[in-house]
């Protein structure tokens, strides 16, 4: 019981990401380098503490792609919080956004392997423990690797966000 609230409880924070993502996408607040930054601590923390969740306390084993999409969220949290730490966020968006691309590529090739045709089998996915399964679903809908991609794509409109330009003071490397 306790366990399928917490995975709608995720369902409902990938919502506002989602949401979070075609706010910052769109400039309707302003948001600062600093907060962005800050704003990509808190999603990659979040996925970060979801997919061990599922892994270490639910005993759901991720999936070849699932270990793949891993590999490309979890240096953002460290990206983010040595950008934070040092005042620095010089090259933060750059490596973020490559590593957002490529993981939100292996996020839409899960989402498809799932719902796509039923011959779809990834060429590199263990048979014992498929991609085209669906462990979790949130809020009726929302499978992990939709999950992943929107938090990806909050990622990569950050660092779209703060390459835009503005006058309002952000960090530098000073």
């Amino acid at each position: 019981m306790l366990d399928a609230i917490i995975v709608d409880l995720s369902g409902i924070a990938t919502l506002i990401t989602l949401i979070g993502a075609i706010a910052v996408a769109f400039k309707i607040y302003p948001f600062s380098r600093t907060q962005l930054t800050i704003l990509m601590l808190i999603v990659s923390v979040g996925c970060l503490l979801g997919s061990l969740y599922m892994s270490d306390i639910l005993k759901l084993k991720p999936c070849d792609l699932c270990w793949w999409q891993r590999v490309f969220m979890y240096p953002t949290v460290v990206l983010s919080a040595v950008a934070l730490y040092r005042k620095n966020t010089i090259n933060l968006f750059t490596n973020v956004a490559g590593l957002s691309i490529i993981g939100l590529l292996f996020a839409l090739f899960n989402v498809y392997v799932q719902f796509g045709p039923k011959e779809t089998t990834a060429l590199f996915c263990d048979p014992t423990n498929p991609c085209s399964e669906i462990d979790v679903i949130a809020l009726g809908f929302l499978t992990l690797p939709m999950m992943s991609a929107v938090a990806f794509l909050f990622l990569l409109a950050c660092a779209w966000a703060a390459g835009l330009p503005d006058d309002r003071t952000e960090i530098t490397n000073e």
